[in-house]
């Protein structure tokens, strides 16, 4: 149980919250994001064993006691990317939503009362607040922050679940990402931000926007053109193909000289650039072998495909 927990992290508590703040016992990093027009992405990595510790017990607990609408799949066991593009195919209108800093619009005051919610103490709420969050805010990286992000949002998720019924279109949300499609009416984004105005979330307004059926249509990175299921877009496919091409046609090791434009007597008597090459040709193993798995775990059959060209490789 969870207060059984607490008294026993009462001592480890009381030691951590005698800093200044959870931020002494943590990294903080600049990870560039998917669109690297967009910048960087703040993550921030624990450092401590006892918070980590705490953090991970916690997140336990916690994924026990919160109970995800069914709109809700992101850092939801058995959801994920696909489950949530499953609910929007084949819709004439899909309204695409964005909320602005997700995770950093959320205070450490909103996670007390939600820890207050599901039986806390207030003492011992705040000290797990202060716990879990930087500079009163949370953030990402904490193996916490999706589910107390989750429990956050939980009201504002029934009353968009609500309004999608009313207009009889489906709603989800992954993470920051709200989707709601329909066949005929969609609700208005005014009606949409009617239900945040009063809370502390905003809509991002430039990653606002409706994509038509007869239009590329994408859900959390996948096409939902389809009828039957979501599908990897075929920019990417191609991207695998290309790449599993080169390497069947000219084997691993060549493909990497090839590409760091080492050759083989530099890589035979210079130790750096045998290094060099060694650990591309690592790294470009997991690279392409990770592509088929997210593949695999979209499209099965044709990650099948894939999976016996890259066993094929010489590598």
């Amino acid at each position: 149980m969870l207060g059984e927990f607490l008294c026993v992290s009462k001592v480890n508590l009381s030691t951590l919250l005698s800093n200044d703040d959870s931020a002494t016992f943590c990294t903080k990093m600049a990870i560039p994001k998917k669109n690297t027009h967009l910048g960087f992405r703040i993550v921030y990595k624990v450092n401590n064993q006892i918070l980590r510790n705490i953090h991970k017990v916690l997140q336990m607990h916690l994924n026990e006691m919160y109970f995800a609408p069914a709109s809700v799949h992101g850092f939801v066991t058995d959801r994920n990317t696909r489950t949530n593009a499953q609910r929007h195919l084949a819709k004439k209108k899909i309204l695409k939503l964005d909320i602005e800093d997700f995770f950093n619009s959320i205070s450490d005051s909103d996670i007390a009362r939600v820890l207050e919610r599901i039986g806390c103490r207030s003492d011992v709420a705040s000290w797990l607040a202060q716990l879990t969050t930087i500079e009163g805010k949370l953030v990402q990286g904490f193996n916490t922050s999706p589910v107390l992000a989750n429990m956050a949002f939980i009201d504002m998720d029934n009353l968009l679940e609500s309004l999608s019924r009313k207009y009889q279109s489906e709603f989800t949300r992954y993470a920051d990402d709200i989707t709601i499609s329909s066949d005929g009416e969609l609700p208005s984004i005014a009606e949409v931000e009617s239900i945040l105005v009063n809370t502390q979330f905003r809509i991002n307004k430039s990653k606002t926007k409706i994509m038509f059926r007869g239009e590329n249509q994408f859900v959390t990175g996948l096409s939902v053109f389809d009828n039957k299921y979501p599908r990897v877009p075929k920019q990417f496919k191609r991207r695998i193909r290309l790449q599993l091409y080169y390497l069947n046609k000219y084997g691993g090791k060549s493909y990497v000289m090839r590409e760091t434009g080492i050759s083989e007597i530099e890589a035979e008597t210079d130790y750096t650039k045998a290094e060099i090459l060694h650990k591309r040709l690592i790294r470009v193993q997991y690279e392409i072998k990770g592509w088929i798995d997210y593949v695999n775990s979209i499209e099965p059959s044709l990650a099948c495909r894939y999976y016996d060209i890259f066993n094929e490789i010489k590598w």
